[in-house]
């Protein structure tokens, strides 16, 4: 017979409000640049055939991802693993799956130059927003360097540091609202806990704070 740990509510309560935090209510970030990223976000021209944009992997409105197990890129492509959500990514301490990019700036250029995603390049991206006057205008606005691998990278990252989801009835529960959350859902808040998940799902987005082997 198993046997789990059983903790009084009161301390169940004040041990996830150490380790796991509510979604901040508002996120830092630059409203004209995030404008102009949210509009290359849902850009099709950033890719090789003018057919794929971020949105269409990262779907908004929505969960921030396309819920497939691999998501469809240029010409039809099934990519290698699934999109994740790019909702509250702002809080993961590493981006990607693999942690390959270090920041939501760096990991800009890898789906649009990525042959099963975007399949296109940085150079092309701007290549392509060069010859758009409205672009022209909208960068020389609010960068002096106009339109340049880094600005357009900078751009979309300020939109994806808007994506946040604050104030959940989970949030609300880490806040000392104690009654946001349902009988069966608090039972189910206790067994996360017993059974140890809260050792690798925890902090502000409840993961995407550490690294971690899958298995034991």
């Amino acid at each position: 017979m198993k046997l789990f740990l059983s903790f009084p509510l009161i301390f169940l309560c004040n041990l996830s409000a150490e380790i796991i935090a509510p979604i901040p209510q508002y996120s830092v970030y630059n409203h004209p640049k995030a404008l102009l990223g949210k509009r290359l976000f849902f850009e099709p021209g950033l890719s090789k055939k003018g057919t794929i944009a971020c949105v269409n992997c990262h779907q908004l409105p929505g969960g921030g991802a396309d819920n497939k197990a691999y998501s469809l890129g240029v010409y039809g492509k099934e990519g290698d693993i699934n999109t994740p959500s790019v909702l509250n990514s702002r809080y993961h301490f590493v981006q990607f799956w693999d942690g390959r990019a270090k920041t939501l700036k760096d990991q800009v250029s890898g789906p649009i130059s990525n042959p099963k995603e975007m399949a296109s390049s940085m150079k092309h991206a701007v290549a392509f927003l060069t010859s758009i006057p409205s672009y022209q205008k909208a960068f020389k606005k609010l960068y002096p360097s106009g339109i340049t691998e880094e600005t357009l990278a900078d751009a979309i990252s300020e939109f994806e540091k808007a994506l946040i989801t604050p104030n959940s009835r989970y949030d609300r529960y880490l806040n000392r609202e104690i009654s946001s959350l349902t009988s069966k859902e608090m039972q189910g808040k206790n067994l996360f806990f017993d059974y140890g998940c809260i050792a690798c799902h925890n902090g502000i987005t409840i993961g995407g704070n550490m690294y971690q082997k899958i298995g034991v």
